[in-house]
């Protein structure tokens, strides 16, 4: 699909399957000119893989469970702990994969996302091959 001046049909209607919509105004003509992007990859607070935001999930805000999950994590090392504390305090918001739980884990949804039970915990180990 070409990336030139689209009409007003065009703009309206949904983007391609897998890329993200955003509209900027162009400098060159007095319209609006249309722009695809791929959808952006997220980073894993604990393996650093890079994934698409549906395979993610914000590390917990809570601090006793966020102090729950690094000792899950990181085998109740003292010193692995407080490293990565500090390494994801420089980070902005905090992502874990879906990796990292078991399938247990996670809800039966009528549709096909995964949803995370309330008390999910991670594990360091855990692969799901999807």
């Amino acid at each position: 699909m070409p990336l030139g001046p689209r009409t007003l049909a065009d703009a309206t209607s949904k983007p391609p399957l897998g890329l993200t919509h955003i509209s900027m105004q162009s400098s060159a003509q007095a319209g609006v000119s249309e722009v695809y992007r791929r959808p952006r990859l997220r980073l894993c607070a604990v393996c650093g893989m890079k994934k698409h935001q549906h395979y993610m999930q914000t590390f917990t805000e809570n601090a006793n469970r966020r102090e729950e999950w690094m000792k899950l994590l990181y085998d109740n090392d003292a010193v692995l702990i407080e490293y990565q504390k500090q390494k994801m305090e420089s980070y902005g918001r905090k992502f874990i994969c879906y990796d990292h739980f078991a399938a247990d884990q996670f809800e039966s949804s009528s549709q096909r996302a995964l949803i995370l039970k309330r008390n999910a915990v991670p594990s360091r180990y855990v692969s799901l091959a999807r």
